[in-house]
């Protein structure tokens, strides 16, 4: 039975925006549906139920169980699967949530019908197909954007349907400017884009030196994140079905060496203390 070893992206469904439950890894193991079709597999089975060691259960869809990039695997990073990932084996269905990859895996099990898993009884989606999200992450926490030249830069993932673009607004929407977006690792991984742009200083018509009231409200600036999602070039059962519209992935407004502890970010008000704030908020439309 071929293994296979390939780059992919793991997101809890849980995930909050800033947050750290979403990376990359590179995977080793073999399809699923070799798997399956050694076993042999009953034509009056719908659904494939994984059994965890810690009782955990999931299932999928026969025809996404079959599909060929999804796939049992045993080593991460080119090293065994540690007991935290899911040593001795788990399952990676990519453009879903974490919750339809399940660790610790001791027994597949052919199902009528729909084996009701563990978080999807307690509300959560049955299908957990990923949701786009965007991430800033420079400048950091407790950055502040210095006069000159300076760089935006982050993620953004769309599960298996892809990033065609990002785009970056610092005048309330009026122009937009496109992001450089790298080379994904592969079909089913992040990407990671940069946008450089020329933060003015104090004094300048575009400044935004610590004030209050109404000329802090005139002097904010705005970034807004744009993603443009492209169709996945092959069609598959386990890909998200619909085609999807420009969306707005996050907003957040930021101050030039301002030292203010709360943001107008989506129609509300984030406060924090210690989170900049272009990672206040993300929405998916997806």
């Amino acid at each position: 039975m071929p293994t296979t070893t390939g780059f992919n992206t793991l997101m809890y469904i849980s995930y909050r925006v800033g947050g750290e439950l979403i990376g990359n890894a590179s995977w080793t193991g073999v399809a699923l549906r070799d798997v399956l079709l050694r076993a042999g597999v009953d034509p009056e089975a719908a659904y494939l139920k994984f059994t965890s060691a810690d009782n955990y259960e999931e299932s999928l869809p026969i025809a996404a169980a079959m599909h060929e990039d999804v796939r049992l695997v045993w080593r991460m990073n080119n090293a065994p699967l540690t007991r935290k990932h899911g040593f001795p084996l788990r399952a990676l269905v990519p453009g879903r949530y974490g919750m339809k990859n399940p660790k610790w895996i001791t027994r597949l099990t052919l199902e009528r019908e729909e084996a009701e898993g563990y978080w999807a009884a307690r509300g959560w989606s049955h299908t957990a197909f990923v949701q786009t999200m965007s991430r800033f992450d420079v400048p950091g926490r407790n950055s502040r954007i210095v006069a000159g030249l300076s760089a935006l830069r982050g993620i953004a993932f769309a599960g298996e349907r892809g990033i065609s673009g990002v785009e970056i607004s610092t005048d309330h929407g009026e122009t937009w400017n496109d992001a450089r977006v790298h080379q994904p690792l592969s079909d089913f991984t992040w990407v990671r884009w940069q946008y450089d742009f020329e933060a003015r200083p104090p004094g300048t018509p575009s400044s935004c030196a610590p004030q209050t009231g109404a000329a802090q409200r005139k002097c904010r600036r705005r970034a807004i994140l744009f993603r443009r999602a492209r169709p996945a070039t092959t069609a598959g059962p386990s890909r998200s079905p619909e085609v999807l519209e420009p969306e707005i992935l996050a907003r957040a407004d930021f101050h030039l060496h301002s030292t203010r502890r709360s943001w107008r970010a989506g129609g509300r008000t984030i406060r924090s203390l210690d989170e900049p704030p272009w990672r206040a908020l993300t929405r998916g439309l997806s």
